[in-house]
């Protein structure tokens, strides 16, 4: 799977690292320059969010600070990153990473295309330092949106 991840701080190096472990081609973009830690975990990286949004990413990962997600999203040439007509096993899923979950939720839903885009919206319960806790036993919750059911989970 392509992934792709915008927001490269902590946690979104932490994601990158363990989806390029299991075999995944991540791509990220973040405002601040990762280049040579993407380089170290295997990942594409660039500043460039155009360049970014026309490789079409098969899941677009938002780790973002729920301060700065306007800002950064609205920077995001949609029209790029979202495929055009993609077929009913193609779309493009976006999963929000966020801690907070009302405003994200509302906010993607708002923008993204219901009828080319799904949208999962999770809580990781990490601890506040993501290195000190590399995710193993950690609950992560996860409602999903615009997916054959709609439930809550927890794993």
């Amino acid at each position: 799977m392509r992934i792709g991840i915008v927001g490269f701080g902590n946690f979104g190096q932490f994601l990158a690292k363990t989806f390029v472990k299991h075999g995944h081609a991540v791509s990220a973009t973040s405002r601040t320059d990762y280049t040579a830690c993407a380089n170290a975990l295997g990942v594409s990286f660039t500043t460039d969010v155009n360049e970014f949004c026309r490789a079409q990413p098969d899941c677009v990962i938002f780790s973002t600070s729920i301060m700065s997600l306007d800002q950064v999203v609205s920077g995001i040439p949609l029209n790029t990153l979202i495929r055009e007509n993609p077929r009913a096993d193609d779309r493009q899923l976006f999963v929000d990473v966020l801690s907070v979950k009302i405003y994200p939720k509302e906010y993607l839903l708002r923008i993204l295309p219901a009828d080319r885009t799904d949208l999962l919206c999770t809580h990781p319960m990490l601890a506040l330092r993501v290195e000190r806790t590399p995710g193993k036993d950690c609950p992560w919750c996860m409602r999903k949106f615009g997916l054959p059911t709609s439930s809550l989970t927890s794993f």
